[in-house]
């Protein structure tokens, strides 16, 4: 620091990013919305309901479109721009307010942008590709174990979890009256309570 003198800091990196993304959104959502004015409004249109009815919706789900983050700081400046190019014509309809009066359709600019349709479609089948899988493991008790699984109300036709197969059988014996410090015999339904008496299932989900 020199007395009397200040240094300007540079920009980083990141604010010159920050700026050239914003010019790059700004001109996507811009010649988007030129292709929709063309279907659903009649000219001369504000400049200011141009930017908010047909230019902010074009921005990409996640995004968010502000002008004076970009270079040109404000709407009035781009769309000069857009007018020096020949790609549309902006006039003073009123005193202090701005219209665009043409529009050039047949501009290689507007014909190079892919129609939001299109992009979103691709979007949804990205999104659609981007999803885990989970695989669940079910039993569906044989015909000789239904005896233990009818007192819990399940029957063949039941998908359990491992933890529902080891209710059901304790509430089983409960009922029953199994439960013997003594007498360890099993009787006919328990005797095949064996993994091969079950039909195993695996069922798989998407997470959405």
């Amino acid at each position: 620091m020199v007395a009397g003198v200040q240094f300007e800091e540079p920009k980083s990196n990141d604010d010159l990013l920050c700026k050239e993304g914003m010019d790059e959104l700004l001109k996507e959502c811009f010649f988007r919305a030129l292709n929709l004015v063309s279907e659903t409004a009649k000219l001369p249109l504000l400049t200011s309901t141009f930017y908010s009815a047909f230019m902010l919706p074009q921005c990409p789900t996640g995004m968010r479109l502000d002008v004076k983050k970009s270079s040109y700081k404000k709407l009035s400046q781009f769309l000069r721009m857009m007018h020096e190019l020949g790609v549309i014509r902006v006039q003073e309809t009123m005193k202090g307010v701005e219209s665009i009066t043409n529009i050039d359709f047949d501009h290689p600019s507007i014909n190079n942008i892919s129609s939001p349709a299109s992009s979103s479609a691709s979007a949804v089948g990205t999104t659609k590709l981007v999803r885990d899988i989970y695989v669940s493991e079910f039993y569906s008790p044989s015909h000789k174990l239904l005896p233990l699984f009818h007192c819990s109300g399940y029957d063949k036709s039941s998908l359990l979890s491992a933890t529902q197969v080891r209710e059901s059988i304790k509430l089983y014996v409960e009922q029953n009256q199994l439960q013997s410090a003594t007498n360890k015999s099993i009787d006919s339904a328990t005797r095949g309570t064996s993994e091969s008496n079950f039909r195993c299932c695996c069922i798989g989900s998407n997470t959405m």
